[in-house]
């Protein structure tokens, strides 16, 4: 089930997800669409959890029996996950009210947008259990910072905050340059850089995959290295570092 706000960056979102998600063999059950201004989200999210056709059913038994019937709602049964289109300020109101109407044991799932790249435990413990994809860069930029991640910080500390993501472009754009060649050559090779694990496709794009996170306990934690493509996978992919890559320039 998809979850998003009835702006045009949510219908967007939707689409996108809806469309690669069934391109993956999956089922979209249901799509509702929240109200990005308010921040009570019962009713949405009793129409997307089925939760109002449980009341339904409810009262239609008790007017019949005639008899106070002791109820307890129950929320849809056939969804696997649900995927949340949101921005750090409506996911800290949207969670905790999708585990308060029963649907705590159901994961959630959504893009970067979701995270402001700036530790926030405090507040961002109302996100606790989301799932996103973000790059190598932001993840790692407390807890695991690099030698240039240090220096930014140290000199543009100021400017850090919200343009973190476009640093990492920049430091990958100029990184990468050495390697295009090569890249395009070897299809089956990757550029571990600081927006993802880069490749090049057969139209000359780069393209990279992303690495995996939850919150827990306010923080932005890695739950998996990185996601690699069955496709990348059957050909021994390999993600080679600036380093390595260097190496491999020398000895060739």
């Amino acid at each position: 089930i998809v979850l998003v706000p009835n702006t045009n960056w949510g219908g967007r979102i939707m689409r996108a997800f809806s469309e690669r998600f069934k391109e993956l063999g999956g089922d979209v059950r249901e799509v509702a669409q929240y109200n990005s201004r308010k921040n009570d989200h019962r009713k949405t999210l009793h129409g997307l959890l089925n939760l109002d056709e449980s009341y339904a059913r409810y009262k239609s038994i008790a007017i019949r029996i005639q008899f106070k019937v002791k109820f307890e709602p129950r929320r849809r049964q056939d969804v696997d996950f649900v995927f949340v289109g949101a921005f750090p300020r409506q996911a800290r109101l949207i969670v905790p009210q999708l585990k308060f109407y029963r649907a705590s044991n159901l994961p959630i799932y959504t893009t970067s947008h979701v995270y402001t790249g700036v530790q926030d435990v405090r507040r961002d413990s109302d996100m606790n259990g989301i799932i996103f994809c973000d790059t190598p860069w932001t993840l790692s930029l407390y807890d695991n910072p690099s030698p240039i991640q240090l220096s930014i910080k140290q000199h543009f500390s100021h400017r850090l905050r919200g343009m973190s993501r476009l640093y990492a472009m920049g430091v990958d754009a100029y990184n990468v340059i050495p390697y295009l060649k090569w890249l395009k050559q070897q299809s089956h090779q990757n550029f571990q850089g600081q927006t993802g694990l880069l490749s090049i496709d057969s139209n000359n794009r780069i393209r990279r995959i992303l690495k995996w996170a939850q919150f827990k306990k306010g923080k932005a934690t890695i739950v998996q290295q990185q996601v690699i493509p069955d496709d990348k996978q059957t050909n021994n992919n390999a993600a080679l570092t600036d380093r390595q890559l260097s190496q491999h320039n020398i000895k060739n």
